[in-house]
């Protein structure tokens, strides 16, 4: 059927040849097969990233009996290293496989800066006092996300640690009057690093007392209600381990809940009712679904990095506690199905569920006002934040 595949890349709409198979992400990778035998058949054609997830599929009927099936596949800097299987099926039953190398350093390790503040103005006439500003610091995660430096603004006072672990920054303004302002918040550089369980490493559940309150049933993440109850039923009888209960639990969620960005987060409960919602009501459903099957599981909120939009956004997921450590899973991206485990494009900044008040997901602030004899309809104090997230390359680190 395949009498031979050839590779090349596509630079400046020229296509240059690539005999070692190794490419680099950014790259057009152009693959070639030269069939024969093929007439009024269907071919098939699919890319499987190093984690065995297909994440290209193409088809074709062959019009003649010989000919050349061309693909080009786009890689971008979040696909990950290693080697990329690709797969031509036939009608007729016959697969041909053969493969190539995608180089990628950032998709393993990369160090970013993230820089999060908040402008507080006061908008009243009178003098606002004892502004006191608590807001969430980045996690430190040892072997996946590490803070290397950080530098608080505004006036610290001290940090607070919650239940979920979560660390937060207390600042205080004696006085701010009108039209004054003052900037609150941090800067940090941390390091990202891939942390992934291989295939062939079983999942085994873990029941530590700690992690008891996993898997109750609460607020949007509904756990006892029926119809969640039922699909983790149906789920839990077409899987045999644990990995295959979390991949066909994310399988089954993008096959039945359609994703649309919501403008408030309503949870697992509003999911599998309305069967849609963003990432936030995905990863609820899922954490719903595994504390159904016994897993403990909890929600993560965070930044992600959207290779589509290429920008750093707010972002939400999930983590199983499982071979007696928490461990990432991303029920939203598709490109990430069936990773178990840690990869350097997103960055958590709270555990927990922000939805049922239970943790405060980012910023709180409080204050004291003096009555004015002038009338305003305008709120004392006019806050805006602003997050800068930047990848730190080689080139920035060199010294002038």
């Amino acid at each position: 059927m395949i009498q031979s595949i050839q590779y090349g890349v596509l630079k400046n709409n020229r296509l240059y040849k690539k005999r070692n198979k190794v490419f680099k992400a950014g790259e057009t990778i152009v693959i070639e097969a030269v069939v024969r035998d093929v007439l009024n058949q269907e071919i098939k054609t699919e890319i499987i990233n190093p984690f065995n997830i297909p994440i290209f599929s193409t088809k074709t009927v062959a019009k003649s009996n010989s000919g050349r099936v061309m693909i080009r596949f786009h890689t971008t800097d979040v696909f990950f290293s290693g080697e990329y299987k690709v797969v031509f099926s036939f009608s007729r039953g016959i697969v041909k496989s053969d493969s190539f190398i995608l180089e990628n350093p950032t998709a393993i390790t990369k160090q970013v800066t993230l820089e999060n503040f908040f402008i507080i103005k006061n908008n009243s006439w009178s003098p606002v006092f004892d502004i006191r500003t608590d807001f969430i610091l980045p996690k430190h995660i040892q072997g996946s996300q590490e803070i290397k430096q950080i530098r608080i603004y505004g006036n610290y006072q001290k940090r607070i640690t919650d239940f979920e672990d979560n660390t937060w920054v207390r600042t205080r303004v004696g006085k701010l009057e009108y039209k004054e302002n003052v900037k609150v918040g941090y800067y940090a550089v941390l390091k990202l690093k891939q942390n992934v369980l291989s295939d062939s490493e079983s999942l085994k559940i873990a029941h530590a007392d700690t992690e008891k309150m996993y898997l109750k049933s609460e607020p949007h993440i509904e756990t006892d209600h029926p119809e969640i109850r039922k699909i983790c039923e149906k789920i839990d009888k077409v899987s045999k381990t644990i990995r295959e209960f979390i991949i066909n639990s994310e399988k089954w969620i993008h096959a039945n809940v359609k994703y649309r960005e919501l403008s408030d987060e309503q949870g697992a409960k509003f999911a599998i009712e309305r069967r849609y919602g963003d990432c936030t009501e995905f990863s609820a459903l899922f954490v719903a679904l595994c504390r159904c099957k016994g897993i403990p599981a909890r929600l993560v909120g965070g930044y992600g990095y959207s290779a589509t939009k290429k920008i750093w956004e707010p972002h939400a997921w999930a983590e199983c506690y499982l071979n007696e450590q928490w461990i990432t899973i991303e029920p939203t991206w598709r490109t990430h199905f069936g990773i178990i485990g840690y990869t350097p494009d997103r960055i958590a900044t709270i555990y927990g569920n922000w939805m049922s008040n239970r943790v405060t997901k980012d910023f709180t602030i409080t204050y004291k006002i003096r009555k004015s004899s002038k009338t305003t309809t305008r709120k004392p104090l006019e806050i805006s934040n602003k997050v800068n997230i930047l990848l730190i390359t080689k080139e920035a680190n060199k010294k002038p």
